[in-house]
């Protein structure tokens, strides 16, 4: 090859090599660091008292106490945590972004009168 035929064959071959890794670079997507960008999101964790009781948000059946992370867009939603055997505990939340909203629930125990009372003796076991 004469030195004129050397020297375009390396510029041809250099801009080859340009558009290729380009490419390849705009076909791989995001970076490791921008897949983990979060979202605008405000988390919460809720518990109640006693454990295992249903938390519905808006009145969709969420899951179960305790709910370790329910990540929400911010806004007001309707919280109410039920379990059977005690009253329904129910709120009005603010999630707010990048923020953490802890929430302890107690719910309320059905008092003495709400239990039946028995109109005759009990009977003797022996």
């Amino acid at each position: 090859m004469t030195g004129f035929k050397m020297k375009r064959f390396s510029v041809w071959f250099m801009l080859m090599v340009a558009f290729a890794s380009v490419g390849c670079t705009a076909r791989r997507g995001a970076s490791k660091e921008e897949q983990f960008i979060p979202l605008e999101r405000g988390m919460a964790v809720i518990q109640s008292t006693p454990p295992d009781a249903s938390v519905y948000i808006n009145g969709a059946l969420v899951g179960k106490t305790p709910q370790k992370k329910l990540f929400l867009i911010p806004g007001t939603y309707d919280l109410e945590i039920r379990k059977e055997g005690f009253g329904p505990w129910k709120e009005k939340i603010l999630i707010l972004e990048n923020t953490v909203h802890e929430i302890q629930a107690k719910l309320p125990g059905f008092s003495p009168t709400d239990t039946p009372v028995l109109k005759r003796p009990a009977e003797r076991l022996y």
